[in-house]
């Protein structure tokens, strides 16, 4: 895996993790959101209004009953503003059912208006029973107690059922809430960690990557500066850009190390050589070959020149021989010749030069000395003529 994968895949979770844990806060804090506004808008409100309804329905029972006793309309008359109150109440909640499409909640709502309808009808009639004697006025009161309880207990359930309502949303923000914080708390902690992790691995990785590498180099320094024999390949096997740097880096060292190795064997090579130049044996060459184009091309320069010393003097030492054999008239070629040779063989050929002027002298004494002779021979042949006619 490349250093650009590992850390692609280093942030792609860390961006994971925030991305899920921006989602799961978003879903919970829009669920928070629409259960407040539920709670706001409509379960405490109608708690509230059914907690209304209630104390209207008492109202109302009180009032008949009231009337009832007192004989006054007035008091009737605030029982059917109570009534009012109450079918005012029920019916907000029917807009809100018929809202919600709740067909059993609708049929309660018109039960308790019934019921409502009943109770002031009860009442009124047990006003007029009152009326009339003690005794009808109980009965009559007796179906009030009942119509009473009918109304009380559907009251009752609604403002029971908009306050469980109440509490339930408040309950289930509260806990929407703290899963929120939770699930926040937690994907934090997770992100943290990977980023540890992540962060850890990478740095880890490339440091010793780095390390590496640099144990390497320094190691094919020391045996470029012949401060070691040997250079150490860089020991990385990883699969990132650093592992493919080692594996360049590695290839480079070899063929510098083979070349170095070469350079030596063939400097090593000429250093013998010219020990043997030295010691008069030209014959020795110069044999390896490298990739070193200037040891190469000093190969061979070494080579001609030995070459050329060693025609040279050959040249020279023909001559000579020709020398030892009385001949004295063969001579060394100084065309191309260069200072120190050419001065050698312009003395062999001054040498030859000077022999076959000296041998040319004694043939030349020698013929004026035959010469003399036969004059002398013949002066002496004349004395001995002369001596004997005397």
């Amino acid at each position: 895996m490349t250093v650009s994968q590992k850390l692609t895949l280093g942030i792609g979770s860390i961006i994971a993790a925030v991305t899920i844990n921006t989602i799961v806060n978003s879903v919970n804090l829009n669920a928070i959101d629409t259960l407040s506004t539920q709670t706001a808008k409509e379960s405490v409100p109608f708690a509230v209004i059914a907690s209304d309804a209630k104390y209207q329905s008492c109202q109302m029972q009180q009032f008949v009953t009231d009337s009832s006793l007192t004989k006054d309309d007035e008091v009737l008359k605030e029982a059917d503003d109570a009534y009012a109150k109450f079918i005012a109440d029920i019916e907000k909640f029917e807009v809100m059912f018929k809202s919600e499409n709740d067909k059993e909640a609708l049929k309660e709502t018109t039960q308790m208006k019934e019921a409502a309808k009943e109770l002031l009808d009860t009442g009124k009639r047990m006003k007029i029973a009152y009326a009339k004697n003690q005794q009808e006025g109980d009965k009559v009161m007796e179906e009030l107690d009942k119509d009473t309880e009918v109304l009380a207990a559907l009251v009752e359930k609604l403002q029971k059922i908009q306050i469980d309502e109440a509490i339930t949303n408040s309950v289930s923000t509260m806990e929407k809430a703290n899963l929120s914080f939770k699930v926040g708390l937690l994907f934090g902690v997770i992100t943290l960690i990977i980023g540890i992790v992540v962060g850890f691995i990478l740095t880890k990785g490339i440091s010793n990557s780095i390390s590496s590498i640099q144990s390497g180099l320094q190691s094919f320094f020391r045996f470029l500066n012949r401060e070691a024999d040997r250079a150490d390949l860089i020991k990385l096997d990883s699969k990132d850009e650093f592992g493919q740097m080692a594996i360049v880096i590695n290839d480079n060292i070899e063929k510098v190390k083979k070349g170095i190795d070469e350079d030596r064997r063939l400097i090593d090579e000429t250093i013998t050589v010219l020990g043997e130049f030295e010691q008069g044996d030209l014959c020795q060459r110069l044999e390896l070959s490298v990739s070193n184009p200037a040891l190469m091309q000093l190969k061979t320069v070494l080579n001609n020149m030995a070459s050329n010393l060693e025609n040279n003097i050959d040249n020279v030492l023909k001559v000579l021989e020709e020398y030892s054999h009385y001949n004295y008239l063969n001579k060394v070629d100084e065309k191309g010749l260069k200072e120190h040779i050419l001065k050698l063989a312009t003395g062999v050929n001054t040498l030859g030069s000077a022999v076959t002027n000296m041998l040319s002298t004694s043939l030349q004494n020698g013929i004026d000395l035959q010469g003399e002779a036969s004059t002398l021979k013949q002066a002496v042949e004349s004395l001995s003529t002369a001596s004997n006619q005397q």
